[in-house]
């Protein structure tokens, strides 16, 4: 743990611990801020910078709470603010710091009632939730889809564009429509901070970004890939990581979404020996669901091994006319996949071996009324404390 002073966050304290290890490992990992107010005047030392970056692994873990420790680590790296080039035996991977936007969560759709009684629909299979007039929207060339909960983007390869629906009505939404042209011209995978809108270009080994309030190219926010990622086609991101399949290489590639630098651990190589190139890749964050081109089937692995996931998996594809799949999206509740040769975003139950439980919206708590800061709240006071032989307090968190 590295040390830099509150008042001077861009010079290293002299105390500050420093690296390498005698077995030549860099260190520290990262540095935190000290030199912290206190009554009796400032604090400072590792002592008070380990605390600083203890407080923010807290929040990474709250608005994470899927994260493993070794998550949460990595999450501080990327997002740290890089001091020269890192990771050094200074700074580490540079001052902890968090982004000041994350991923906004998307909004859950209810999860349609599958009727028991029509033989002709494959268990899981939702119609009401499909997508099926695409084409008289002129979106006749569907190649990768994205949704933030409330509206579903539609990239198109021919139009060079992406078609924005209502994810409830399914109707157009033409304001919503982002054009690609003059920058973009073989669009592919689709995937946003809730932001900035990133799109895969089939033939270019970048991915454009585009204002999703503006809808306008910012190329500032594009992200070079790797010199082997050279054909491009889905997107997702857990908000650290970005990982992008690639057809040629049958590999998906892992980067670190905050400098878009390359993570070859994290790199997924499940369909390394496979004839289908991945196409499609969606994720919870625990599993990732990927879809390989002209196959008739989705397999699940374990996001953190090699494990296939059989009970997650969907295999009934065929059975449904869902036989050119290409694009996954899924609001935890309904799986979107679309369908090149059909032009159509078919759906499905969570899990086709089990049916989804219909949604129930969590309550909102009620809320008090505004009070002057340092009102009372004596019933939400933690009093017994002593009784459970907790007699030495020095610091407490929640997750909610």
């Amino acid at each position: 743990m590295g040390a830099a002073s509150l008042h001077s966050p861009e010079v290293i304290e002299g105390y500050s611990s420093r690296g390498p290890t005698t077995d030549g490992r860099v260190k520290p990992d990262i540095t935190g801020l000290t030199c912290h107010s206190a009554s009796g005047g400032d604090v400072c030392g590792t002592s008070g910078s380990a605390p600083y970056v203890s407080g923010l692994a807290a929040l990474v873990k709250q608005r994470f709470p899927r994260y493993t420790p070794a998550q949460i680590a990595d999450y501080l790296k990327d997002n740290a603010k890089p001091r020269g080039a890192v990771p050094n035996n200074t700074w580490g991977y540079g001052l902890a710091a968090l982004p000041l936007g994350d991923i906004p969560p998307a909004k859950p759709v209810p999860t349609p009632t599958v009727d028991p009684a029509q033989p002709d629909i494959p268990l899981g299979r939702l119609p009401e939730e499909e997508f099926d007039t695409l084409g008289a929207t002129g979106n006749n060339a569907l190649a990768g889809i994205w949704s933030d909960g409330t509206t579903m983007w539609v990239a198109d390869r021919e139009d060079d564009k992406l078609y924005a629906y209502d994810i409830r009505t399914k109707r157009h939404e033409p304001s919503k429509d982002i054009d690609l042209r003059g920058d973009n011209t073989d669009p592919a995978g689709v995937w946003s901070d809730g932001t900035t809108m990133w799109v895969a270009d089939r033939e270019d080994d970048k991915l454009y970004a585009y204002d999703l309030r503006t809808k306008r190219h910012d190329a500032s926010k594009n992200k070079a890939l790797h010199a082997d990622n050279t054909e491009p086609r889905d997107i997702w991101s857990d908000g650290t990581t970005m990982w992008v399949s690639d057809w040629e290489d049958r590999k998906i590639y892992a980067y670190s979404l905050n400098i878009m630098r390359r993570v070859s651990d994290r790199d997924r190589d499940w369909f390394a020996t496979s004839s289908l190139p991945p196409v499609g890749l969606h994720s919870d964050g625990t599993v990732m669901w990927i879809v390989g081109e002209n196959s008739d089937s989705i397999p699940a692995y374990a996001m953190y091994g090699r494990r296939l996931l059989s009970e997650k998996s969907f295999n009934l594809i065929s059975l449904t006319g869902n036989e050119d799949p290409y694009g996954l999206w899924s609001n935890g509740s309904v799986m979107w996949v679309g369908d090149r040769r059909d032009n159509k975003i078919y759906a499905y139950g969570a899990f086709p071996s089990a049916r989804a439980p219909a949604f129930t919206p969590t309550p909102t708590p009620t809320r008090l009324p505004p009070r002057a800061h340092g009102y009372r709240l004596p019933h939400e006071d933690f009093n017994a404390l002593s009784s459970a032989r907790n007699n030495e307090l020095t610091g407490i968190w929640s997750n909610g």
